[in-house]
């Protein structure tokens, strides 16, 4: 039997990319980013370990399906595990990581900040200087990995694209 998770799991990432266009930046914007980022989470984990624990459909008794439909269904098996397992072991971590370098960032500008205002007491624009070029390098970097997860994120959402209308 075929389960339909790959459509619902097809009609959630539709709907996760409606609703990402009206989150607002704002503080209250950002908890909900988070709750609905978590909630999608559960819902991609709980899918790709229910992939996982199945076991790979055995045809070989049933004579009245074709061998190209039999290989190819085992084959639509075996990528949705290698997707779950991708999933489960690359891009979860990665979009938690960086759920953490974002919720970390508020302390790490507020040192800097904090830094740079006495800095400016101090009329020290070395140390102005140097704190402000820190602090654009952590922006820069941290907006390189949000780049590439950004980038990786979409390249597993087409290829379960494609393994799904397949």
């Amino acid at each position: 039997a075929f389960p339909l998770h790959p459509f619902a799991a097809e009609q959630n990432v539709k709907t996760l990319q409606e609703s990402v266009k009206n989150y607002s930046l704002g503080p209250a914007g950002f908890q909900d980013v988070m709750a609905q980022t978590t909630s999608s989470i559960f819902a991609m984990d709980s899918y790709a370990k229910l992939i996982q624990n199945q076991q790979e459909t055995d045809l070989s008794k049933i004579s009245s399906i074709n061998s190209e439909f039999k290989g190819n269904m085992i084959q639509h098996q075996r990528d949705a595990k290698t997707n779950a397992a991708y999933w489960l072991n690359y891009m979860k971590p990665q979009i938690m990581k960086t759920d953490q370098n974002i919720i970390n960032y508020n302390n790490t500008f507020q040192a800097y900040y904090n830094s740079m205002l006495i800095a400016i007491d101090q009329k020290d624009s070395g140390k102005l200087k140097a704190d402000l070029e820190k602090l654009y390098a952590d922006i820069v970097k941290n907006q390189n990995e949000v780049d590439v997860l950004l980038g990786d994120l979409k390249a597993f959402r087409d290829r379960m694209a494609k393994d799904t209308n397949s």
